[in-house]
């Protein structure tokens, strides 16, 4: 269905706009020999103030030995901002790092398109939100908190319907822009799909039985979405939907769709919303 316009409606985000949880902690360095009173040995640190979700596109590859480890660094991110952090592991096909192991193989074309529009060579790499592709994996964390306060100029909702006899799943989004903005702007909605049990090598050694998180899968709506319009007043409301037909190798139930909105020239990403196809809420055993 192409997107259509609603001026001047008033419908709240889901997207939550200040992450919740406590303060993180950052240790005293202290000498070994040393006493200090427990109560001495952290200093709380206030948690950055959310304005907007951030989209992480990492771009990894199962037989890259450094992937693991940016992989947990990513995971241990969203685990501290889980209501603010989305990360998609996009393996680009015919890249040296991503060719099947035993058969086993998590490539994709769009994928590699992706990886070829930002000049990709090494893996791992990530696009953070906006900005050029970064290879230094210990860099991404605090570029994404950086983007965190950035000031969120639109919002996105996402809402999801599954229908188990065709194996369809339809996504339906609506973008809220909280100010005038003038430029153009495109929806791109993914696929992904969490705890795929399968080879990886690492700087260990091969891995036999590694679970790969929030895999691409295909893209619902073209390599690079649909535009929806190129200048927006506040409180304007655009909507749109896309779908597909999920294989049936693919576990439905860990499958999620990820939405997000950017600029059209240059990809900059300026919000994005995730949801599981399946709502959790509706099957309780989950």
């Amino acid at each position: 269905k192409p997107p259509h316009i609603i001026y001047n409606t008033m419908t709240s985000s889901t997207i939550s706009k200040y992450a919740a949880g406590a303060a993180l902690a950052a240790s005293l360095l202290f000498g070994a020999c040393d006493n200090i009173n427990e109560e001495d040995r952290f200093i709380p640190v206030e948690r950055p103030t959310v304005e907007r979700k951030v989209l992480i596109q990492e771009f990894t590859g199962i037989r890259c030995v450094n992937c693991p480890d940016a992989a947990s660094l990513m995971h241990d991110l969203q685990g501290q901002y889980p209501e603010s952090v989305i990360v998609v592991a996009l393996h680009p096909k015919d890249h040296p790092f991503s060719n099947p192991i035993a058969g086993f193989s998590l490539a994709t074309d769009e994928a590699k398109t992706y990886f070829e529009y930002y000049n990709g060579n090494e893996l791992p790499a990530a696009i953070v939100n906006s900005g050029g592709l970064n290879s230094n994996f210990n860099q991404w964390s605090s570029i994404a908190l950086s983007a965190m306060q950035e000031k969120a100029r639109l919002d996105i909702d996402l809402t999801t319907e599954y229908y188990a006899d065709t194996r369809t799943v339809e996504a339906s989004y609506s973008v809220r822009f909280n100010e005038m903005y003038d430029g153009d702007v495109s929806v791109l909605v993914w696929i992904i799909e969490n705890d795929i049990t399968g080879p990886q090598m690492s700087t260990s050694g091969r891995i036999p039985e590694y679970t790969h998180r929030h895999v691409f899968r295909k893209s619902l709506n073209g390599d690079w979405g649909e535009q929806i319009g190129s200048k927006f007043t506040t409180d304007q409301v655009v909507e749109g939907s896309a779908a597909c037909t999920i294989p049936e190798d693919w576990n439905v139930d860990n499958c999620q769709i990820v939405a997000f909105a950017f600029k059209t020239g240059d990809k900059g990403v300026e919000n994005a919303e995730v949801v599981d196809v399946i709502s959790k809420e509706s099957n309780p055993a989950e």
